[in-house]
């Protein structure tokens, strides 16, 4: 007998369980941290009776003396399946009873109203077809041209480190510096694709710069339609960015299906229309950024950025694809 266990001696004057007992009462042994369980079978003349005083409990299986090994087999097979109800220890009477009372109970029309809505919730969403994969068809950013107009790339694309990359989780992007003769700085143009922008979210200039040491000194979201002949909304975001005594400003905007948004939230929005109408979940986030420079005034800076923005709204739709 292993030490420990619980010692059941099988004689025809124990206790009579039920199957339901008899498996609740070793679930409590276990459940108490017991570890074993040993049975006792006596031979033709039963256990001896002292035996059966020093076990933990006494179990029968009827009246009857069952053979020794059939006894074996009767305690770990029952010929009676369990109901569920039985399996799961659920109460069950009196149910019919109390499930008839229910033709007494009176809905509110606000509950009424609340479980119809819902219902018609729940059959409009199995209605949308699963787009489920759909991807659009774009150019890889290794595509990308080398000038835009007058402003020829300068040097090699930018590759992100391991770590920022993964943080960023983009399915494909581009980093360059753009300058052009004549100019006293550069322009950084920066993108982020995400094949599908459910599984990540947004991701928002305004929670990473300052991980990365900036600070965003100014703020404000403005319509560039105008500026850029655009028959349709170009919402951006306008900034200036800092680190010690090094300024920039910064253009950024998310893209969607040719939505140019400022505000992550509208973004986050139209996600979710998308999705819905269409099944595209896709989507980028563009940037364009430029030093401001010692004792130059923010409108050069400035002027740089748009300069850029004229040649790269006519471009940008062949890697970040409108509607």
């Amino acid at each position: 007998v292993p030490e420990g266990a619980r010692v059941v001696a099988l004689d025809e004057r124990g206790k009579t369980l039920t199957s339901r007992d008899f498996s609740k009462l070793l679930a409590d042994w276990r459940d108490a941290g017991v570890q074993d369980a040993a049975f006792l079978i006596g031979g033709a003349d039963g256990l001896d009776p002292e035996l059966r005083r020093a076990s933990d409990f006494t179990l029968s299986f009827g009246k009857m003396v069952w053979p020794h090994m059939l006894a074996r087999v009767m305690l770990f097979f029952n010929a009676r399946k369990m109901g569920l109800a039985e399996a799961l220890d659920l109460e069950t009477d009196g149910l019919l009873t109390q499930a008839a009372r229910l033709r007494f109970t009176r809905g509110s029309p606000a509950m009424i109203t609340v479980a119809v809505l819902m219902m018609t919730a729940i059959l409009a969403w199995q209605a949308v077809p699963d787009r489920s994969g759909l991807r659009v068809d774009r150019d890889s950013f290794a595509l990308f041209p080398r000038s835009l107009g007058a402003w020829r790339q300068d040097g090699t694309p930018r590759r992100l480190s391991e770590s920022v990359a993964r943080v960023l989780g983009a399915d494909d992007y581009h980093s360059i510096w753009l300058a052009q003769p004549g100019e006293a700085a550069s322009v950084e143009f920066f993108s982020a694709w995400y094949d599908d922008q459910s599984q990540g979210g947004v991701h928002s200039p305004e929670i990473c710069l300052p991980g990365g040491g900036w600070e965003i000194a100014w703020l404000e979201r403005t319509d560039l339609s105008a500026e850029l002949g655009s028959q349709t909304p170009f919402r951006i975001n306008r900034a200036i960015i800092q680190k010690g005594e090094t300024r920039m400003m910064v253009y950024y905007w998310f893209d969607q299906k040719g939505r140019k948004i400022a505000w992550d939230m509208a973004a986050k929005y139209w996600l979710l229309v998308d999705g819905v109408r269409t099944g595209r979940t896709d989507g980028a986030l563009v940037r364009l950024t430029t030093p401001i420079l010692p004792n130059e005034a923010d409108t050069a800076a400035e002027a740089r950025l748009m300069s850029v923005m004229h040649e790269l709204t006519g471009i940008l739709p062949r890697f970040v694809p409108e509607a």
